[in-house]
């Protein structure tokens, strides 16, 4: 039971660790499309840019506060979208479970 308790305290004390701060991207573009809310944001630590399905109410903030171009951190967690073999057909009723943006926190 102690290790329990010690082992706890240790990740406690890592998921405080600044070190483990969450990544921070600047935004490049939102576009809303079929599936989801398509986001290209560059890593703030340099780097390619990278592509990232987004809830679309994600796309709407970023559209109405102007917030291309500025530096944010993201909240993901699975989601369901439209599969990609539906090819866009809203009758379609396939899924597909990805990581989806559901948040943003703006840094700058």
């Amino acid at each position: 039971m102690r290790r329990l308790a010690l082992a706890a305290l240790s990740l406690a004390a890592c998921a405080s660790d600044p070190a483990e701060a969450p990544a921070a991207y600047r935004i490049v573009s939102a576009a809303s499309g079929d599936r989801a809310c398509y986001l290209d944001l560059d890593p703030e630590a340099g780097g390619e840019t990278e592509s990232f399905y987004a809830d679309f109410e994600v796309c709407y903030e970023i559209e109405t506060d102007g917030l291309t171009g500025r530096l944010v951190t993201l909240t993901t967690e699975p989601g369901t979208i439209m599969a990609e073999s539906c090819e866009g057909d809203i009758e379609c009723t396939d899924t597909e479970t990805v990581d989806l943006v559901m948040a943003i926190e703006r840094v700058d």
